[in-house]
């Protein structure tokens, strides 16, 4: 029962959400949110994450990025434009089976993306999200997330 009160959490965020459009008249910087499949996931179950954004910690007006998927061994990601210099509070909502139950893990991560540059927001279903900058000489890690019993609070 307690596994299921976080899922059911997930569904109503996700019903909630709009869909994510990023904003005119400000300048915008490229994410790239990828995920890569586990080993974990086995050979015909893949855990698809729900990308969201949120305008502030407390959880206000979610939007969804997108529902990301990546079965055997391949890497599923969208790319996005958000304001430059203002912070980015994503949440990955993970929904995955554990024997015969099923588990939702989510992880998130909070940046200030900085104008001209470009980042990697690398999920992993199972331990969480890593953020690069990819626009340096030398990629850059900028936050490391992993499990949170919250959705977007960090």
């Amino acid at each position: 029962m307690k596994k299921i009160i976080p899922a059911l959490g997930v569904l109503l965020l996700a019903g909630c959400a709009t869909k994510y459009v990023p904003p005119q008249g400000v300048d915008l910087v490229e994410v790239t949110y990828n995920l890569s499949s586990s080993p974990k996931s086995g050979p015909f179950f893949y855990a698809p994450t729900s990308v969201f954004k949120f305008e502030s910690k407390d959880c206000a007006s979610p939007s969804a990025i997108a529902t990301l998927k990546a079965p055997d061994g391949k890497i599923d990601s969208i790319t996005v434009q958000v304001p430059a210099d203002q912070p980015l509070i994503n949440s990955y909502s993970t929904i995955t089976q554990e024997g015969s139950q099923m588990v939702t893990r989510i992880t998130g991560t909070e940046f200030i993306p900085e104008k001209n540059h470009q980042y990697i927001i690398s999920v992993y279903a199972f331990s969480g999200a890593l953020v690069r900058d990819v626009s340096l000489t030398e990629q850059q890690t900028i936050n490391a997330a992993t499990e949170k019993n919250e959705i977007c609070t960090f």
